[in-house]
């Protein structure tokens, strides 16, 4: 998995458009990243003799995908 780190961020602290445009495109990004993490995980868990959790996991990919669809979706139109 990722060594990166996570750097949640206080509602309070988006006190601008420019804020939150930033904070919507770098979890779109971060959500990205994460989807590869987790296709990783799927070739891992196939590997290992789980489909089933492999399926389970692919489900997930694809909720990432719908829900970075959305944010894509509003940062598009957001002014």
């Amino acid at each position: 998995m990722s060594e990166h780190e996570h750097h949640h961020h206080e509602h309070g602290s988006i006190d601008s458009p420019e804020k939150l445009k930033a904070l919507l495109h770098h979890m779109y990004h971060h959500n990205e990243e994460h989807t590869e993490e987790l296709h990783a995980i799927v070739h891992a868990l196939e590997d290992q003799g789980s489909p089933d959790l492999a399926a389970k996991v692919s489900q997930a990919i694809d909720e990432y995908t719908k829900g970075n669809k959305l944010l894509d979706e509003t940062l598009k139109e957001l002014p």
